[in-house]
């Protein structure tokens, strides 16, 4: 039986995590985060990977999981420090044979699981599918054409059951005895807190407490109406925090709609809960086929957008200081709260591409730090789409902002919260 690290990433949670499960048949069990110094660096495109929103959502995630693992004969080991540096070191203090971790769908860290196997020739890697409805063997099915178009992903994926929920360890394996326990989270990364408005709480109980609250009423029942709403609470089913950084499974999402459902009736409002996480689960699937297309300015483009990169008005878009009133609103609440709905996101960015010209990576990038629920393929997918260079074939999206305006906040109730004060 082999000494096993489990190197978490975006599965911050024990209910219905095949990787911990995996990584769990094992003599020993060596848990381990790793909080990426480089996050927090602006990178070539000016914004850092996280922001001050995200980061206290993470913070809340590590400790209510560090809790619930200590309940179960397990410890967290919460290193600042590069994953590809501090996991060799694990790996060889500790004798690890076997590393398991959730599959992953960003570039770097894709990488670093590659820079591992090149300097440890000797240890096992397993990924494990844990962040998606479906697994890869599913997609890999499939014909590399059915990724061209959402729709027809969706068409198909319509007629996949998602994989079965599986249940919370009631015991893990031991942590390694080499291993020297850090009781305290690292004091860098517990010295940055988020200054905003904040809306939830991260972690897998604030994840459980919230979808039991959400599918408790009439909510679920008309989702499709108020979705595209710019501001409320309820007008969104606020899961993709949670979701994205793994303190709430997917597929547990999928068979409460399915539930609520038998006990409710669906409708129309719980069939469309269901396409969103179809879009989330094609811009993941999407992702991991295209790789670092899904950062290049022409994306899958024949032709680069029309677009460049002045950095006064991407400094005044990220403001909120642009001559557009309703964009501006976006903006500073994106920036106060580390939240914005789906309209707003299309809003701003139809904004930056369209009516300021500017190179889609810059606002992409900015987005990847102020986001609470930041994922990277619907990120970045999503801004490839506005800007024209994804895989959809009809191009770009160009928002009216006048109508905008006059069908979301015609009254200017948005624009007057988020003014600046």
């Amino acid at each position: 039986m082999a000494h096993t690290l489990y190197w978490l990433t975006h599965d911050l949670r024990l209910d219905d995590n095949p990787a911990l499960l995996r990584a769990a048949l094992g003599e020993s069990l060596l848990l381990v985060y790793c909080v990426n110094p480089d996050w927090f660096v602006p990178g070539r495109l000016l914004s850092a990977s996280m922001g001050a929103h995200r980061l206290q959502f993470l913070r809340e995630a590590l400790v209510g999981l560090s809790n619930s693992l200590n309940g179960i004969g397990q410890h967290l080991l919460i290193l600042e420090e590069r994953p590809q540096i501090a996991l060799a070191r694990l790996v060889r203090q500790n004798a690890i044979q076997r590393l398991v971790c959730s599959s992953q769908f960003g570039m770097d860290e894709k990488c670093e699981l590659q820079a591992l196997a090149k300097n440890l020739p000797d240890l096992e890697i397993e990924e494990v599918d844990t962040y998606t409805l479906f697994n890869r063997q599913a997609i890999d099915s499939i014909n590399d054409g059915v990724l061209t178009t959402y729709s027809r992903f969706r068409r198909q994926a319509e007629k996949w059951e998602a994989m079965p929920v599986l249940p919370t360890p009631e015991r893990l394996p031991p942590p390694p005895k080499a291993v020297i326990r850090k009781e305290k989270m690292p004091p860098n990364f517990l010295a940055e807190q988020a200054a905003s408005e904040k809306l939830i709480t991260g972690g897998e109980r604030a994840a459980q407490e919230h979808l039991a609250q959400y599918f408790a009423g009439d909510l679920p029942l008309s989702y499709k109406a108020v979705r595209n709403e710019l501001d409320g609470f309820n007008n969104s089913s606020k899961m993709s925090s949670w979701l994205n950084m793994g303190c709430l499974s997917i597929r547990r999402l999928r068979w409460t709609v399915e539930d609520y459902e038998s006990k409710h009736g669906g409708n129309e409002s719980t069939y469309w809960l269901f396409v969103e996480l179809l879009w989330r689960e094609y811009f993941l699937w999407l992702a991991l086929h295209i790789e670092s297309q899904l950062f290049s300015f022409h994306g899958a483009a024949a032709q680069p957008p029309m677009t460049k990169f002045q950095q006064e008005k991407f400094e005044c878009w990220c403001k909120g200081d642009t001559p557009y009133p309703l964009v501006n609103a976006c903006m500073r609440q994106l920036n106060r709260s580390g939240f914005l709905s789906n309209r707003g996101r299309q809003i701003a960015a139809s904004c930056f591409v369209n009516e300021l010209a500017q190179d889609w990576r810059y606002g992409a990038a900015f987005f990847e730090q102020q986001l609470v629920d930041y994922n990277v393929a619907v990120n970045w997918g999503n801004w490839q789409y506005i800007a024209g260079v994804g895989a959809d074939p009809r191009g770009g999206r160009h928002f009216n902002l006048k109508k905008q305006t006059e069908l979301y906040d015609a009254n200017g109730e948005y624009r007057r919260r988020w003014a600046r004060s």
